[in-house]
């Protein structure tokens, strides 16, 4: 009997030997397991956030920045993704106002970073450089007619500037040559250079 005791513990001891010896392991490799994905997730996390990133700074980077005037709904300043067309800009601005000729500007063309697009009405002269189709987007400023706004595009021309043209046309019923800004307070010869061929009357 004691013999067969023996024999019995000694199978019975080896077999829990055995179990947590295989717990063991098992418990090591689920362990190691654990960390690897936690490892991979991380990476994944770190990568989609890399990548969110360089998204937002190309996405910021590819806007651009134009400036829609004349029978438009609500002219101003818009930013538009690189390689949008005029129509896309007027889109943004309300669509055309009911004065609008809409057929006198070309609303395929693609607009530039700092562009002026300007929407004729109906019935209106156009100056001479802006008669051909490609070049109306990117007509004059016409220091007659247009706000503040439209006017502090021009080179040299902040709000106080604007501001004085403003006051300028009202106090002596307008401009009559483009020559006469030099008469503005605060538009010396080095500014008016800077913005003679953007304006007209």
């Amino acid at each position: 009997m004691n013999r067969i005791e023996k024999l019995l513990k000694t199978a019975v001891l080896f077999f829990v030997m055995m179990i947590f010896t295989g717990c063991g392991d098992t418990g090591i490799r689920v362990m190691k397991q654990a960390e690897t994905s936690e490892n991979i997730i991380s990476d994944k996390t770190e990568e989609a956030e890399s990548e969110s990133t360089v998204t937002e700074e190309v996405s910021e980077a590819s806007m651009i920045c134009v400036f829609i005037c004349g029978a438009v709904e609500s002219e101003g300043v818009y930013y538009v993704p690189d390689g949008s067309r005029v129509n896309d800009v007027l889109t943004e601005a309300g669509g055309f106002s009911p004065d609008a000729s809409t057929s006198a500007v070309n609303l395929a063309g693609t607009v530039s970073d700092g562009d002026r697009i300007y929407i004729p009405r109906e019935g209106e002269e156009l100056p001479e450089t802006m008669t051909q189709a490609g070049d109306i987007s990117r007509g004059l400023v016409n220091i007659n007619t247009a706000g503040k706004e439209e006017l502090m595009t021009l080179p040299g021309v902040g709000e106080t500037r604007a501001e004085e043209i403003i006051r300028y046309r009202e106090q002596h019923g307008g401009f009559t040559q483009v020559e006469d800004l030099m008469n503005v307070n605060g538009i010396k010869e080095g500014t008016f250079n800077k913005l003679k061929d953007k304006v007209t009357t």
